[in-house]
């Protein structure tokens, strides 16, 4: 190899060296999930909602697939009209 492949070797080794190092810095999956749900938001929660906060939750959320809805409609309506107004100023040669 000679000296052209010096260079690439002493940069494989030196990228082995490092990813050895980050390795070092990582815990191990045991030490992750030892103790898990016992960390502060690693429970769920089970707590159920009332008829009434449901029903709530329902009707804002109807309310705001509605408003999303309208906004993709308004978005649709307006992407057609511009594609057809590109169409049309290339028909008649202004563009």
């Amino acid at each position: 190899m000679g000296l052209l492949g010096t260079g690439a070797v002493g940069a494989m080794q030196k990228s082995i060296r490092d990813n050895k190092a980050l390795r070092k810095k990582k815990k191990s999956l045991v030490d992750i999930t030892k103790n898990y749900h016992e960390k502060p938001g690693g429970v769920i929660n089970d707590k159920k909602m009332s008829p009434s906060e449901f029903d709530l939750f329902k009707s804002n959320l109807l309310i705001k697939k509605s408003k999303e809805k309208k906004q993709r409609l308004l978005l649709l309506i307006a992407l057609i009209s511009l594609g057809i107004l590109v169409l049309l100023l290339i028909k008649f040669n202004f563009i």
